[in-house]
């Protein structure tokens, strides 16, 4: 039995649904316990109104609210010692390898593998260096197309982006997910990253040079997520090879002017680079062109990303003389249209192929040992997070301390603690209405991020850190003072259920449109049983009539980015964006595809790009690392288009909606993450740890 600790019984951590199975659904738990609560939620609209009234007569309840928050904050990191044992759980170790993971500083990823603050008690992945890109580079390499000789692959690293009208970069700069993958975090900016494959380059698995003894498996069901997460990897010896022997690999470092290495930082020693991102060679990129003479050149992103950083090479490198304009000013246009300046030449040939934008994908999309232990670790951070934001939530005395705004940021603040410096998106908390904006741009606006949320108000938390380039995403639904009515608890049922039933069939060897459909025949079938849906089941699903309370897909991969690139279909545009490379043809096999699990569309709505291509020929295998998250919202204007649909229309209870005043309520969402291990195992990795509360 858990032990009310710094959560409390109210959270209803330890009391998830199906057998332990679903982190999730500890709102269910929470919602199954009586209230007699049935405040109506506030009106957004004139609560914005009257803060903004009183933000400009009485400015000091801001910042007695920021200071609360900031209380919060340090109560909240002192909760927690540094003491971990050999049962904490979190570092994505399975077995006999995880005794060795004491959660103090130690040896690690050869980037930053240590905590920000002891108060963290997720443990970290204790994977060997240098293990990490030894095992991606070799994936990638034993899926590259053949190539000739003399021929690289060149890939760009992204740009920093500037502010409009502004010399200041936006923040949170992340490099692309295909050089992370390369190099692990690499934050260099306007690089070039030159792959290729050397003459005698190994093709046989990679072999440790000793390993820890063999861990015995336990049903996934009862273990922790981080033990099963990941049971061949975690702190198992180094590898007999150097993880130069698979790809040849070489970086072009940018030319800093005088300004930029001041300002910014200094420049890198090659042999600094060279050894800390384990590559061949370290270059200038005033080099790129000699370097590169003679060779075939490839690319598997977009040309014109290469030609950008090679083209605007800086040749002046001093600081700019008194007076000069910061950036400096655009030259003035030509006259008239005659004397347009024609397009310069590029200086580097590259062609995109698409065999090898696909190799990476590919690639990505099956997670390498070391892989899984820091996305398990990014997970477990968000779990952790999402335990001490939700306890605030729902204990909190004073509304004007409990703001989305607010929240928002004492989730990325905790997320720190535990090393995860950026989030992997932002931060999405939305109070009341607003839980039904499916990706509510929190903090957006003045007045709407510091309302306070007031009693029995839902309260949807969508966010999650990266660690090390590694993404999670986790969301919870939680009700403000815990004041759950009947009605909530309805509608958060019905999404914890629809959760649990997807959950059954992420199993390897399964096609991903089962988990789509059995998701979309739980939530139907709710609809229909509680009088929101009229008809019969099979109907109502062959018309597609869930998507109108869902209109999102059910899950999606995740690594190095919050959604992975799918692989690319044939006839897909080049360079086209994972999110939008999506043919008709793909529409029609997915479309198919759910027919055959008898799930079918609304005509009303344009079908998701990603979720068709994810879901057509998706298999799940070990290794396969994806989302879950169902949903219902009561979105009015989706219901507008509904009523305007001949055959949605005579489908959907109208009046009954209005009634039970759902629109009000907003929406839930519960999301987490699931992987499938060596052993073919599901594992849930954001499922908190049993240790946090005790």
């Amino acid at each position: 039995m858990e032990k009310q600790g710094l959560l409390g019984s109210s959270t209803g951590y330890g009391s998830v649904h199906g057998g332990d199975v679903e982190a999730g659904s500890v709102r269910t738990a929470a919602a199954a316990k009586d209230s007699n609560s049935n405040t109506t939620t506030t009106n957004t609209n004139t609560t914005n109104s009257n803060l903004h009234m009183r933000s400009r007569s009485r400015p000091w309840t801001l910042v007695a609210a920021a200071s609360a928050v900031f209380v919060l904050l340090l109560l909240l990191l002192g909760s927690y010692d540094d003491s971990v044992d050999d049962s904490d759980l979190a570092s994505g170790a399975h077995g006999a390898h995880g005794a060795h993971n004491s959660g103090k500083p130690g040896k690690g990823s050869p980037h930053h593998h240590r905590h920000a603050s002891p108060s963290c008690p997720v443990r970290l992945p204790q994977v060997h260096p240098h293990a990490l890109v030894t095992e991606t580079r070799a994936r990638l390499a034993s899926l590259l197309p053949p190539l000739a000789p003399n021929t690289s692959i060149v890939l760009a690293a992204a740009p920093r982006f500037l502010r409009p009208e502004s010399d200041m970069d936006l923040p949170g700069y992340r490099q692309t997910g295909n050089i992370m993958y390369l190099l692990g975090p690499f934050f260099v900016s306007d690089a070039l990253v030159v792959v290729s494959l050397p003459p005698a380059a190994p093709t046989a698995p990679l072999v440790r040079a000793s390993s820890s003894s063999s861990a015995s498996a336990s049903s996934a069901a009862d273990a922790d997520a981080d033990a099963a997460a990941n049971n061949d990897s975690a702190d198992a010896g180094p590898y007999t090879e150097d993880p130069t022997q698979r790809l040849h690999i070489e970086i072009f470092l940018p030319v800093l002017t005088q300004r930029q290495a001041v300002f910014n930082r200094p420049p890198l020693e090659p042999s600094v680079v060279r050894d800390m991102y384990k590559v061949s060679a370290v270059h200038s990129i005033a080099n790129v062109t000699n370097v590169l003479a003679g060779r075939t050149l490839l690319t598997a992103g977009d040309p014109a990303a290469i030609h950008a950083i090679v083209a605007n090479i800086p040749s002046d490198l001093g600081f700019p003389a008194p007076g000069t304009a910061f950036p400096p000013a655009p030259p003035t246009p030509p006259a008239g249209p005659s004397d347009a300046k024609p397009v310069a030449e590029p200086v580097l040939q590259v062609t995109y192929m698409r065999s090898l934008d696909n190799a990476f994908r590919f690639a990505r999309q099956v997670k390498t040992p070391a892989e899984r232990a820091h996305l398990t670790y990014a997970s477990q951070v968000a779990a952790w997070t999402h335990a001490q934001v939700g306890r605030y939530i729902e204990t909190h005395d004073s509304d004007a301390d409990v703001m989305e705004t607010t929240l928002a940021s004492t989730f990325e603040d905790l997320s720190t603690v535990c090393g995860a410096r950026l989030q992997a998106y932002n931060p999405i908390v939305g109070a009341g209405p607003h839980s039904a904006v499916l990706h509510y741009p929190t903090g957006e606006s003045e007045d709407g991020g510091y309302t306070p949320i007031t009693r029995g108000q839902f309260v949807l938390i969508d966010a999650a850190g990266a660690y090390q380039g590694y993404a999670s995403d986790l969301t919870r639904t939680y009700v403000r003072k815990n004041a759950w009515t009947p009605l909530m608890r309805r509608v958060h049922n019905i999404v914890a259920n629809a959760q649990h039933a997807a959950m059954a069939e992420f199993r390897d060897g399964n096609p991903w449109a089962r988990v789509i459909a059995a998701s979309a025949r739980s939530i139907t079938q709710q609809l229909l049983q509680y009088g929101y849906l009229k008809g019969d089941l099979e109907t109502l699903l062959a018309d597609g009539v869930v998507f109108a309370f869902m209109p999102h897909g059910v899950g999606h991969r995740i690594g190095l980015d919050v959604h992975d690139p799918i692989p690319l279909p044939d006839d897909a545009p080049a360079g086209v964006a994972a999110s939008s490379a999506t043919t008709d043809a793909d529409k029609t096999a997915f479309v198919a595809a759910m027919r055959d699990h008898g799930i079918g569309f609304p005509s009303a709505l344009s079908l998701h790009p990603w979720q068709t291509a994810a879901a057509a020929d998706l298999v799940l295998e070990p290794g396969s690392a994806m989302t879950i998250e169902p949903g219902v919202y009561f979105i009015p204007y989706l219901l507008d288009i509904m009523k305007n649909d001949p055959k949605m229309a005579g489908h959907i209870n109208f009046d009954r909606i209005e009634r039970d005043g759902l629109v009000k309520l907003g929406g839930v969402r519960i999301e987490d993450v699931l992987m499938i291990n060596d052993l073919r195992e599901t594992v849930v990795i954001t499922k908190p740890s049993r240790d946090w509360f005790v």
